[in-house]
């Protein structure tokens, strides 16, 4: 799925590509498959595909002048016959092999993002440039003869110092950022496994979580391998407010990554919100209107803000195409039946109850009420008696508030 939308984006920014290090942020906009995997912190697994997508056109003479250099270096290396040669052919022929199997594995891996290994590949491309000098073979493509000073020697090793200096305290600022953001996560793991999140005693701990991974975001705010998954976790134990802002962080620079967007619509809902919920789950269709995510959750958006007609449209139109989930052929059953469609009322009921077998009870419950405001009542208490007979015996009194009085000793309940 990924090398498919890498693909896409080589045909579309074939020159320029999308930026240095911007494959992960544009990449949902090429994805067209309906996956459920995100891609919003994950690489290519094709070095040479990511390096076209980022690059463009500086991508393309980059691999090529790289790839022409190897070959000739191997050429060269096999054609030597000279004493110099001979002697730094086996030093050529293991810089070579481990560039081979670096390349190898940058088919379907991500090696020149490690710095190990990319520390190798800078390493091999040296070897191999110092037996270039040390065979005499020098030029514009080979070793070059600088005109050296000490001065410039001195230079580089504040420079280097300077480097390690920054690197260090980069080092230091990752470290302290992804520990509190992993701490946050397994307190908020250890929360929502506890099964008993609205205890008081959680409330320390809840506090903490929101701390740590507020502290982590404002060290990095652009750290997305768990950030997400803190929110997550804060959403199934209820505090939707601060799930909300973090996943805000996320898609302030991952903004289109589809889930995100539906996770901060469904939180700005339930907080009252409605516009700006229905405004994330416009961004969330516009970057992929077919990913049923977000249908459904627009197709429920609507109806609660008042647009049951359109709701209603788009709730038709999922259902023409077979394009459900729960949420969408529950919201298509109320819909249909507030707006008098009680075909597509019993379309969508029908669905629910049969890929969702487990409602089957509550679903001819719904059905029976419908048929009741569509003046059938042979028809309504046909469906309460399949709602109870549907329901064990120790179970019954939860149907008696879904069912009217008046058809409880016909459909064999009893208070």
């Amino acid at each position: 799925m990924m090398w498919r939308a890498t693909s896409r984006i080589i045909q579309a920014r074939p020159l320029s590509g999308v930026g240095a290090g911007a494959w992960e942020v544009n990449v949902p906009l090429y994805t067209t498959e309906r996956a459920l995997v995100e891609t919003d912190y994950d690489y290519v697994h094709n070095e040479f595909l990511q390096l076209l997508a980022e690059y463009g056109l500086t991508g393309w003479i980059f691999l090529m002048l790289l790839m022409a250099y190897l070959l000739r270096a191997t050429w060269q290396t096999l054609r030597d016959t000279s004493a110099q040669g001979q002697s730094e052919a086996p030093l050529r022929a293991v810089a070579l092999t481990a560039l081979l199997a670096l390349f190898i594995v940058s088919n379907a891996g991500f090696p020149w993002r490690l710095a190990s290994t990319c520390a190798l590949f800078a390493l091999c491309l040296a070897i191999l440039a110092a037996s270039d000098a040390q065979r005499g073979d020098r030029g514009f493509t080979t070793a070059m003869r600088l005109g050296w000073r000490p001065a410039f020697s001195q230079g580089l090793a504040v420079a280097s110092i300077g480097c390690l200096a920054l690197a260090g305290y980069i080092a230091k600022q990752a470290i302290e950022c992804e520990s509190r953001i992993v701490r946050a996560y397994k307190i908020a793991l250890a929360i929502s496994q506890s099964g008993d999140h609205q205890n008081p005693a959680w409330a320390q701990h809840k506090a903490d979580a929101v701390r740590l991974v507020r502290e982590g975001i404002d060290i990095n705010p652009h750290y997305r391998k768990l950030t997400p998954r803190v929110a997550d976790e804060m959403a199934r134990w209820g505090d939707w407010k601060n799930a909300t802002w973090v996943w805000e962080t996320v898609a302030a620079s991952r903004p289109y990554v589809v889930v995100i967007m539906t996770n901060i619509a469904r939180g700005h809902a339930l907080a009252g919100n409605m516009d700006k919920a229905l405004e994330y789950v416009g961004r969330a269709r516009k970057v992929q209107p077919a990913v049923l995510s977000a249908r459904s959750l627009e197709v429920v958006l609507l109806s609660r803000n008042g647009q049951e007609p359109k709701a209603l449209m788009l709730a038709r139109e999922a259902l023409a195409e077979n394009s459900y989930d729960y949420d969408l052929v529950n919201a298509a059953f109320v819909l249909g039946w507030r707006g008098g469609d009680f075909e597509l009322a019993r379309k969508a009921m029908d669905l629910r109850m049969k890929d969702w077998p487990a409602s089957r009870a509550d679903g001819y419950a719904q059905l029976g009420n419908m048929y009741l405001t569509e003046k059938r009542p042979d028809k309504a208490l046909e469906s309460f008696r399949q709602a109870v007979q549907l329901t064990p015996e120790a179970q019954r009194k939860a149907l008696l508030p879904q069912i009217p009085q008046a058809y409880w000793p016909q459909a064999g309940l009893v208070r």
